[in-house]
């Protein structure tokens, strides 16, 4: 008899949380009628028999500790990924100008708008 167990990792993530030990006799099929129940928004659920269960513990990678790298007295900070960041350009409304249309991207008139004087 294999005993099935439902392993638990939250959407996204290769951790696995945990794992549900099922009832005896219980079969892929009867599982998979209850599981609705149990799936919580957010966790992906697999069912999974013991031998698989050690493999999945085994391969789990234990957690790191990311250090801080020193050198002499100031501590160096571990690099992070460059994220390109998009120039900002200012975006100056000219009167009158040429403007596209968001939607078919053509070039429309934009009608002058003109200015009153301030009295």
């Amino acid at each position: 008899m294999v005993r099935l167990f439902i392993v638990i990792r939250r959407k996204g993530s290769k951790r696995f949380l945990g794992a549900i030990p099922t009832r005896k006799g219980a079969t892929i099929a009867s599982l998979r009628r209850v599981m609705p129940k149990q799936i919580k928004r957010g966790f992906t659920f697999r069912i999974v028999t013991e031998k698989q269960l050690k493999m999945i513990i085994l391969k789990q990678r234990p957690r790191t500790i990311r250090r801080v790298r020193r050198k002499g007295r100031r501590p160096r900070r571990i690099k992070r990924r460059r994220v390109r960041r998009r120039k900002i350009r200012r975006r100056v409304r000219r009167i009158g100008h040429r403007r596209r249309d968001r939607r078919t991207g053509h070039r429309r008139r934009v009608r002058r708008i003109r200015r009153r004087k301030r009295r």
